[in-house]
């Protein structure tokens, strides 16, 4: 995370997260189909510091995109507003047997 969000300093937080998913990508298939626990750990291992370099950069880039007056409050609104919808996309997706329990 340190290291792309040092990255995103110098070359723009979106490319920053084109990087690190493209990083990802190309892992994957070595982590899906690793034929040891070796092969397994490192892509593991690499895969994880390309989510976290994804996603550490969001922070940075969601301020950048709030207008100025509210910018304090705005990421934070957006995130829970996130949550509240998936929360209750769930609710309703979920079998009515499971919700008499």
């Amino acid at each position: 995370g340190i290291g792309f969000g040092a990255l995103s300093q110098h070359v723009g937080r979106s490319r920053t997260v084109m990087l690190a998913t493209a990083l990802a990508v190309f892992v994957l298939p070595f982590w899906a189909f690793a034929a040891t626990p070796l092969t397994l750990g490192v892509s593991a291992f690499v895969l994880m510091v390309c989510v976290q370099g994804a996603w550490g950069v969001v922070p940075a880039y969601l301020n950048e995109l709030s207008p100025a007056g509210i910018r304090g409050t705005f990421p934070g609104f957006v995130y829970q507003a996130g949550n509240l919808l998936a929360a209750a996309l769930w609710t309703l997706a979920m079998p009515k047997a499971l919700m008499r329990r």
